[in-house]
C-alpha cells in the first residue's frame, strides 16, 4: 500500500474515533445524571460501566494509554461502588455490564499485576481461585513486585512459610514481567534442574488455558511464543532483540552453562533446598558462592532487579546475604511473614481453605524447634542464641582520640584455607577503652595472607600480636617473625594451639562483656567498633563484622558456623588485654611509662 494512502487511512479512522470519542463523553455526561427509583431498580441497563469501557477502547486506539487506564478505572470503581444495585438488573443488562467490567481488567492487565492477576483466574470457581482467595494476605506483595518490574525497586525478597502461595506468586509475576518486556531477558535459578522446569511447564500452561484469557491480554503475544525445554528457555516475540530469550530457567545443581542472561531481572527461587543444607555452614557458603559468581554475573548491568522468595533459614543463606549487601539501600525490600503473629494467631487467614492457628500448633507439636523456627516462623536458625546483638554494641566514627595509645595490638586466629578465615582484629588501647580501628578477615591461602598481616602490623605499628593455630599454625607464626625481622621490625609475638569447640564457646561467651562494651567493672576493657558508615570502605571489616554478629551459642550451631572473628577477638580479650591476669602470661606495658 502506497505509505501516502497509509498515512491517509489512519488519519481518518483516528478522526472517526475522536468523533466517537466526543459522543461517548456527552452520553457519560448525561449517563451521570441517571436517577435510582423503587428496589434499585434503574431507568437504564446501568450504561455508566458499559459507555467507560467504550472510551476506554477508543483511547486504546488512539494510543492515549494514560486515559485508557483512568476510563478502565473509572468503569471498574463504578461498578464497585453500584455493585448491589448491578445485581439487581435484569439478566441480559447484568450480563452485559459484568462483560464490560471483564473487558475494563483486560485492558488494564499490561499495566497492572493485580488486575493481570484478576483476569488470570476470572473464569476460575472463587473457592478454587489463588488470588481473590488469598487477597487480604498477598495484596501488598504486588504493589511491591510491580515497584520491582518498575525499576522503583531494586531488590525484593519475600519469606514466608511453605504452601501460602510465594511461589505461585512467583511464577505469575514472572509471566506478567515476560510479556510486558518481551525483549529483555529473565533468569530463574532454583534449587534444582527439575523445579526449573516446572515452573517453565506452568508458565506456558497459563499462556495456552482459555480460562486465563492470555491471548486477550497480550494478543500481540500469544501466537508467536517460542519455547526449548531441552534448552530451558521460552522466548516472546519482540523487535528489541538482542540475540538472548526472554526467560532462562535453571537450577543450581545443573550450573549455569550454555548462552543466557539477565537484562531485566534475576529471579531466585528457594535455592537452599532444605533445613539438611541450611544446617550445613560449608553447603550456604557453596551455595552463596554460586549464586554471587556463577549466577550474579548473568546481570547485564547495575540496573538489573533481583526477586529472592524463598524461606529464610539462616544469617547464611542467600536472603540474608542479599540483606547485608543492600543495608542501607533505599531501593530494597525485605519482607518476612512469620505463621504465627505476636499475638501466636495465624497470619494466614485465607478467605478459602485458610491456614489457620490450629494448623500451625499442629506443626509446631510435630516439628524439632529449630525447624519451626526457621520453616514456619521464618526466624534464622541461630537467632535465638546470637550472643552480639547490632544495637548492643558500642561505636566509633573512625576517629580515635588525640592522645597516643597506651597500645596498639591484636589476636590472630590462624587459617591455612580449606573454607575458614584468617581473622586478626587490630586494637588501639587508650586508657581502658579499646578501638578496633582495622582486621584482616581473609579466606586465601598463607601465600596470599602472610603479605597482608606483616602489612597490618607494619602500617598500625602494632606492639603485640597473639596467634593462635590448629595443625600448622605454629609455622605461620614463625614465619610472620621472620618477616618483620627481615624488615628490621620488632614486635611482640605470642602463641598457642586453639582449644576445643566447647572451651571456645565458654571463651567468647566469657570475653562477651568487654566485646559488647557492657561490662560494669569500672577497671574492665570496652571495646569499640567501626559505626557502619565508617566500616562501608573496608570490605573485609564489614564482613568480620557480620560473623560477629551472626555467632551463635545454639548447640546446633556451635562447630558448624564461622566463627573465626569472634574467637579471634576473645583471643585479644584473654590474651593481649587482660594477660597480665593469666598465669605465664606476659603483661601489657604502657607506653607512657616510658615517657613515649
Amino acid at each position: 500500500m502506497n505509505k501516502t494512502v497509509q498515512q491517509q487511512l489512519q488519519a481518518e479512522a483516528a478522526s472517526r474515533a475522536n468523533d466517537r470519542v466526543t459522543q461517548v463523553r456527552d452520553r457519560l455526561r448525561v449517563n451521570e445524571k441517571l436517577e435510582y427509583v423503587g428496589k434499585g431498580a434503574v431507568k437504564s441497563a446501568f450504561p455508566g460501566v458499559q459507555d467507560w469501557v467504550l472510551l476506554a477502547g477508543l483511547y486504546k486506539q488512539l494510543g492515549d494509554t494514560e486515559k485508557m487506564k483512568t476510563c478502565c478505572l473509572n468503569a471498574i470503581q463504578l461498578a464497585t461502588e453500584k455493585a448491589a444495585t448491578i445485581e439487581k438488573l435484569s439478566p441480559d443488562n447484568a450480563s452485559g455490564t459484568y462483560e464490560a467490567l471483564r473487558k475494563a481488567h483486560v485492558m488494564m492487565a499490561p499495566y497492572s499485576f493485580h488486575h493481570f492477576l484478576l483476569v488470570l483466574e476470572w473464569d476460575i470457581k472463587p473457592e478454587m481461585k489463588f488470588y481473590t482467595s488469598r487477597f487480604n494476605v498477598i495484596h501488598p506483595w504486588v504493589d511491591d513486585m510491580q515497584a520491582l518490574d518498575e525499576g522503583r525497586l531494586e531488590v525484593l525478597t519475600i519469606s514466608c512459610p511453605p504452601r501460602v502461595g510465594k511461589s505461585q506468586m512467583g511464577e505469575r509475576w514472572m509471566l506478567w514481567a515476560m510479556s510486558r518486556h518481551p525483549g529483555k531477558s529473565i533468569l530463574f535459578v532454583s534449587h534444582t534442574a527439575a523445579m526449573a522446569d516446572k515452573v517453565l511447564r506452568d508458565i506456558l500452561a497459563w499462556t495456552t488455558d482459555p480460562r486465563c484469557h492470555y491471548a486477550e491480554m497480550f494478543p500481540e503475544l500469544a501466537k508467536g511464543i517460542d519455547s526449548s525445554m531441552q534448552n530451558s528457555w521460552i522466548d516472546f516475540p519482540s523487535q528489541e532483540k538482542t540475540g538472548y530469550k526472554t526467560a532462562y530457567f535453571r537450577g543450581l545443581d545443573g550450573g549455569m552453562s550454555g548462552v543466557l542472561e539477565a537484562s531485566h531481572v534475576l529471579y531466585l527461587d528457594d535455592v537452599v533446598k532444605n533445613l539438611e543444607e541450611a544446617l550445613n555452614p560449608n553447603t550456604l557458603e557453596t551455595i552463596w558462592g554460586k549464586v554471587s559468581t556463577d549466577v550474579m554475573q548473568r546481570m547485564t548491568n547495575s540496573h538489573v532487579g533481583i526477586l529472592s522468595i524463598a524461606t529464610k533459614w539462616s544469617v547464611n543463606d542467600p536472603i540474608s546475604k542479599l540483606q547485608e549487601l543492600n543495608e542501607g539501600n533505599r531501593k530494597a525490600k525485605f519482607i518476612r511473614i512469620p505463621g504465627l503473629d505476636a499475638s501466636g494467631q495465624s497470619n494466614f487467614m485465607y478467605k478459602y481453605n485458610p491456614m489457620d492457628t490450629d494448623h500451625f500448633m499442629k506443626l509446631k507439636k510435630t516439628m524439632d524447634p529449630v525447624s519451626f523456627a526457621t520453616i514456619v516462623q521464618q526466624e534464622d536458625m541461630e537467632r535465638d542464641g546470637l550472643v552480639f546483638l547490632k544495637d548492643g554494641m558500642h561505636y566509633y566514627d573512625g576517629v580515635l582520640p588525640n592522645d597516643s595509645p597506651d597500645i596498639v595490638c591484636a589476636a590472630c586466629d590462624v587459617a591455612l584455607g580449606g573454607g575458614d578465615s584468617l581473622a586478626m582484629p587490630i586494637a588501639y588501647v587508650f586508657g581502658t577503652d579499646v578501638y578496633i580501628a582495622d582486621v584482616v578477615h581473609n579466606k586465601g591461602s598463607k601465600e596470599r595472607t602472610r603479605p597482608l598481616v606483616v602489612q597490618k602490623i607494619i602500617t598500625h605499628g602494632i606492639d603485640k600480636v597473639h596467634f593462635e593455630w590448629n595443625a600448622g599454625g605454629d609455622f605461620y607464626m614463625e614465619d610472620i617473625s621472620d618477616m618483620l625481622r627481615d624488615q628490621n621490625y620488632h614486635c611482640n609475638i605470642t602463641g598457642g594451639r586453639a582449644p576445643s569447640n566447647q572451651s571456645k564457646l565458654m571463651r567468647i561467651l566469657g570475653a562477651a562483656p568487654e566485646i559488647t562494651g557492657s561490662i560494669t567493672d569500672g577497671n574492665g576493657y570496652r571495646l569499640f567498633w567501626l559505626s557502619e558508615k565508617a566500616r562501608q570502605s573496608n570490605p573485609e571489616y564489614v564482613s568480620f563484622f557480620n560473623e560477629m554478629l551472626n555467632f551463635s551459642q545454639m548447640p546446633k550451631a556451635v562447630g558448624r558456623q564461622h566463627d573465626d572473628a569472634p574467637d579471634a577477638v576473645s583471643q585479644l580479650v584473654q590474651f593481649v588485654l587482660l594477660s597480665k591476669k593469666n598465669t605465664g602470661g606476659c603483661q601489657v606495658l604502657s607506653r607512657r611509662i616510658f615517657g613515649i
